[in-house]
C-alpha cells in the first residue's frame, strides 16, 4: 500500500491556470485558511484562548503525514483551500480520501473549486484510493451537502 503523504505533493504548482498557484498550506497562510473556514460557516473564536487552539488544529495537519491542506493563491491572495485526509477503513486495503474542508471565496467559486477537485482526483488516483469522500458547507443551501464522488482506479 502506498504510504500517506509525503513529499511528493508538498510543492504543486499549477501552470496550466496563469495567475493561479495550488501548493501546500505553510503556517503564515493559517490567518487566510481561519478566514476562509469561516466564510464557510464553521465556528469561529469566541476569545484568543480559541483562536490558539484553531491555530494549533491547523499546525497539525502539517506534521500529519496522512493529512494536507492545499491552498488556491492568485495575486490577490489566498482564495481557496482543500483539507484532505487518507483514512484507512477496517473493510478495504485502500485508502479512502476524506475531504471535510473545501472552500473558495465566492467571485473565485467555480474555476478555483474546480481545480482544487481535479487535483484531489489526481492525488486520490495516485494514492489509488477507492473512494473520495466529500463534506462541505452541509449549513448551505448551495451545493447540495453530502455530495460524493468515486475515483475509478
Amino acid at each position: 500500500m502506498n504510504a500517506p503523504f509525503s513529499n511528493e505533493f508538498k510543492n504543486f504548482k499549477d501552470n496550466n491556470n496563469v495567475g493561479l498557484l495550488i501548493r501546500n498550506a505553510t503556517e503564515k497562510d493559517i490567518p487566510s485558511i481561519l478566514e476562509l473556514l469561516y466564510e464557510l460557516g464553521r465556528p469561529e473564536p469566541v476569545d484568543n484562548k480559541e483562536v490558539k487552539v484553531f491555530k494549533n488544529k491547523i499546525k497539525d495537519y502539517f506534521s500529519d503525514p496522512t493529512k494536507i491542506i492545499l491552498v488556491a493563491e492568485t495575486d490577490s491572495g489566498i482564495v481557496g483551500l482543500v483539507s484532505i485526509i487518507l483514512l484507512r477503513r477496517l473493510n478495504h486495503a485502500k485508502f479512502e480520501m476524506y475531504i471535510p474542508e473545501l472552500v473558495v471565496k465566492e467571485k473565485n467559486r467555480f474555476s478555483v473549486g474546480k481545480k482544487l477537485i481535479t487535483k484531489c482526483i489526481e492525488i486520490g488516483k495516485k494514492k489509488s484510493c477507492y473512494i473520495i469522500r466529500l463534506e462541505s458547507g452541509n449549513q448551505r443551501k448551495y451545493p447540495a451537502p453530502g455530495e460524493r464522488f468515486k475515483v475509478l482506479v
